[in-house]
């Protein structure tokens, strides 16, 4: 009996093996390995995406049994060569996203490498859209694309999106720390109303937060947003 589960265990591997080889194949006009680019769903070609639809719930799995493989490739090239990235990752995460469209962590890891480490901002933005466009719920992917305008200095277009996951998160420190993104993007617009709302916010998802308190503080003393302080006048020497 057990060595008729082995056999079975066996058929299984070769079948998934040669079925991942089949999808390797069939997804490759999609994916450019030298200028390390995401091509859009539209431009997966017709029988692509009905092979992709013949493998039924097997496509899930296939997707589960690839991300593995990306997540040790991923922190593989971390640990020797930190802040660089590989095509390999970029397409096994492509290949994840187009036979799982709901596997919301490929999207946001492929989007976070083409963003920051190949500074391909609009490539990582097209494709978290993708994401946002599949998983209408997701806070992760509104995140990220709001981290991304964020790296890039882009405060006035952070905004939006942080906002929309500052709704959709639960956990109270990824909202503490989604709210303090918030507050620092509306400090360097300038925008001081906003930015006590959302220091205010902190502290009341993480009370006792330091940098909210801080802020806070310079905000009251006037050293927050200087250039708008009341200007005092100068002092007259005594006895002149």
């Amino acid at each position: 009996m057990k060595k008729k589960s082995g056999d079975f265990y066996i058929l299984k591997s070769i079948i998934a093996v040669v079925v991942l080889f089949i999808i390797i194949i069939n997804l490759n006009p999609v994916l450019d390995k030298e200028k390390m680019k995401f091509y859009p769903e539209e431009a997966v070609s017709t029988p692509t995406q009905m092979f992709l639809a013949m493998l039924g719930e097997l496509r899930y799995t296939l997707a589960a049994v690839l991300w593995m493989k990306v997540d040790h490739y991923h922190h593989e090239v971390e640990a020797h060569e930190p802040g660089t990235t590989s095509p390999s990752v970029l397409q096994m995460t492509r290949m994840v996203t187009l036979l799982d469209p709901h596997f919301e962590q490929a999207y946001s890891v492929a989007a976070y490498n083409l963003a920051v480490k190949l500074r391909k901002k609009d490539d990582a933005l097209q494709y978290l859209e993708e994401g946002i466009r599949n998983n209408p719920k997701t806070a992760l992917l509104y995140w990220d694309k709001g981290f991304i305008y964020f790296h890039y200095r882009e405060f006035a277009k952070a905004i939006p999106p942080m906002e929309i996951a500052l709704r959709k998160i639960t956990g109270e420190i990824d909202r503490a720390n989604t709210a303090r993104i918030i507050a620092h993007c509306y400090i360097k617009l300038g925008n001081e109303k906003m930015s006590e709302f959302y220091l205010k916010k902190v502290l009341e998802i993480h009370p006792g937060d330091y940098w909210a308190s801080m802020k806070i503080k310079e905000l009251e003393n006037g050293t927050l947003f200087p250039a708008k302080s009341p200007k005092t006048a100068p002092k007259k020497n005594a006895g002149r």
